[in-house]
């Protein structure tokens, strides 16, 4: 009885182990970049300005940055991803 809770425990802890080592070494894909900024960056910072007022030449700046990187995501998408 005692060698089967061993094994189990064993099993066990070899699965946690590989689920661990699985989500730090799987690849992710590169996140696109802008003046050596990745897009999380410019999408903080567009909500920031934009939140807060027109923004200025700031939130000019980050939209010039995210019309670079590609389609501004929808708001919802935005809100549950980057903040």
């Amino acid at each position: 009885m005692q060698k089967r809770v061993h094994i189990a425990l064993t099993v066990l802890l070899v699965a946690i182990a590989g689920v661990i080592l699985w989500h730090v070494l799987r690849q992710r894909e590169p996140e696109p970049v802008y003046q050596a900024k990745p897009l999380k960056v410019w999408l903080r910072a567009w909500a920031t300005t934009h939140l807060d007022g027109d923004g200025g030449d700031l939130g000019r700046q980050t939209e010039t940055a995210i019309r670079q990187l590609g389609k501004l995501p929808e708001p919802n998408e935005f809100t549950h991803r980057f903040c």
